[in-house]
C-alpha cells in the first residue's frame, strides 16, 4: 500500500528533474547538478536522474564519467531509451578517436 509520503518523495523527485532540465535550458549547469543530486538523494535507482547527471557531466565535457552514469541509467532499466542514446553516441565518439578520456 502506498503512503502519502511515497507520493510527496516521487513528487519530489520528478520537481527536481523538471527544475534540472529548467536550468540547463538556461546554461546554469551548476545549478542543474544540484538538483539533480538532489534527486538522486530520494532514489538513486531511478534511470532518468543518473541519464540527466550524465548528460550534464557530457556538457562539462567529462566524457568518461558521463559514460559512468548512462551505464549505471541502464543497470537499473536497460530499455531506458535515452542512456541507450546518449551512451551509444559517446562510445562512437571514441571508437571514432574523437572523444574518449577518463573512466568508462
Amino acid at each position: 500500500m502506498n503512503t502519502c509520503s511515497e507520493y510527496t518523495a516521487a513528487d519530489q523527485y520528478n520537481t527536481l528533474l523538471d527544475q534540472a532540465r529548467a536550468c540547463i535550458a538556461r546554461k546554469e549547469y551548476r545549478a542543474a547538478k544540484t538538483h539533480v543530486r538532489k534527486a538522486l538523494g530520494l532514489d538513486p535507482s531511478r534511470p532518468e536522474a543518473l541519464n540527466l547527471m550524465g548528460a550534464l557531466l557530457e556538457l562539462g565535457r567529462d566524457w568518461g564519467f558521463a559514460r559512468k552514469y548512462y551505464r549505471a541509467a541502464l543497470a537499473f532499466d536497460p530499455a531506458y531509451r535515452p542512456a541507450q542514446a546518449n551512451l551509444s553516441r559517446t562510445l562512437a565518439w571514441c571508437l571514432r578517436g574523437e572523444i574518449c578520456t577518463g573512466i568508462g
